[in-house]
């Protein structure tokens, strides 16, 4: 599979102004896998059942009004990148990684794709 990423952050602070780019293009040897998950309001587990070993992760969250709350321990609120509604993150795994999930008032479905490393 491959990953491709393109963005760019424009920031502005009155004083000084700056516009980062930033293109991600890799090209996976150990394939990809693309899912919508339901995501509870209970803490859970994001498994990657057709690939072994972690590499890039996307995750969106498809949800119009709840956020989703992500982290890598098992208390994803301890620790957590929180993903508002419409919005998604990208993040680089390690060999080991497991993901957990936790929406705020109301399940919510979520887009992850994930490229192995």
């Amino acid at each position: 599979g491959e990953f491709k990423v393109v963005g760019s952050v424009t920031v502005t602070n009155g004083v000084t102004s700056g516009t980062q780019t930033v293109t991600l293009d890799w090209t996976a040897a150990k394939g990809a896998e693309d899912k919508i998950v339901s995501v509870g309001t209970t803490e859970e587990t994001i498994a990657f059942t057709d690939i072994g070993t972690p590499g890039y992760l996307y995750l969106k969250n498809l949800d119009p009004a709840n956020y989703v709350e992500v982290g890598f321990t098992t208390s994803a609120t301890a620790s957590a990148m929180k993903v508002a509604a419409g919005g998604f993150i990208i993040v680089p795994l390690g060999a080991s990684a497991t993901v957990y999930a936790k929406a705020y008032t109301a399940a919510c479905r979520v887009r992850v794709i994930h490229v192995g490393g």
